[in-house]
Order: structure tokens, then C-alpha cells, then sequence
């Protein structure tokens, strides 16, 4: 555990470590909001919607 609070000492390794972090989360943040929006719009056409769902259920 101390040699991991090390690493975090060193502040190009925990700025990385973070933009990281951030840049994961944005991107799911972007597909679901995405799924989110295209489920909103198509909703009504179960063609349209059947295809978002599809798109969710899809390995990233």
C-alpha cells in the first residue's frame, strides 16, 4: 500500500492517473447521454429504438 501512495506522490504519474480517470468517465457520459438522447427522439419508432438498444448492448 505504501509503495501505491508513492506513486501518487509523484504529480506527473497522479495527473495522468487522473486524466485518465476523467477521460473514461467522459466518454461514457457521452454514449449514454447519446443513447439517452437518440431513445428520446426515436422512441416512438420501434425501428429507431430497437437499433439504440442494440447500440447500448454493444461491447465498448
Amino acid at each position: 500500500m505504501k509503495e501505491m501512495l508513492q506513486l501518487f506522490r509523484n504529480k506527473v504519474y497522479a495527473r495522468f492517473f487522473l486524466a485518465n480517470i476523467l477521460e473514461r468517465l467522459g466518454s461514457m457520459i457521452a454514449g449514454i447521454s447519446l443513447m439517452f438522447y437518440l431513445l428520446d427522439q426515436y422512441g416512438k419508432q420501434p425501428v429507431y429504438a430497437t437499433m439504440t438498444q442494440i447500440m447500448i448492448a454493444l461491447p465498448a
